[in-house]
């Protein structure tokens, strides 16, 4: 088996599938023993769109991460939030986006946080001048993996694009 990097996308999506559809079997196994008011609370839209069609009258919430950018992963979004009896997006942007796709609300929910953590933060100059940074220079920043399941996450699109628009660009990494 070739394990060059890129070279082994079939059986990344082999192992995915088969994931997938052992975690669907588990979830049918345990919905047979749940009352049948039980909500099902899911991100994975295929998913509830598969127990949509198995039990249609369950009821459903779907809480939406990202938009699919594929025609069929479209459809089956607009079908699970129509379904739903309720829709959550991370963002307003993503929940105006999947309102216009399905003509339904889209409630926003945005990832939680500790503000205690936050309380007594320095201001963005004594933040910068404590971590040696440029005081003016734009500065963005990611903290998460590079990839996942192998596949990039498009950070050196991100960067290349910085680049394109004369932006200077600094890339640090940390072990954390």
């Amino acid at each position: 088996m070739d394990v060059r990097p890129g070279r082994d996308r079939g059986i990344t999506r082999l192992v995915y599938r088969l994931q997938a559809a052992t975690f669907f079997l588990s979830v049918l196994l345990w919905l047979v023993r749940q009352p049948r008011d039980a909500v099902l609370y899911s991100r994975d839209q295929f998913l509830l769109w598969l127990i949509g069609l198995l039990y249609p009258r369950r009821s459903q919430v779907f809480e939406a991460h990202t938009a699919s950018q594929t025609s069929m992963g479209r459809a089956i979004t607009r079908s699970v939030i129509r379904r739903a009896a309720l829709a959550l997006a991370v963002t307003r942007h993503l929940a105006e986006e999947l309102e216009t796709l399905s003509g339904k609300h889209v409630m926003v929910e945005h990832d939680g946080i500790r503000a205690g953590r936050f309380s007594s933060m320095p201001d963005r100059r004594a933040a910068r001048g404590q971590l040696n940074l440029p005081p003016d220079e734009f500065i963005a920043c990611y903290v998460g993996q590079l990839t996942t399941l192998r596949m990039d996450k498009g950070l050196g699109t991100v960067i290349e694009a910085f680049a394109r628009a004369g932006r200077s660009v600094r890339v640090g990494a940390a072990d954390c």
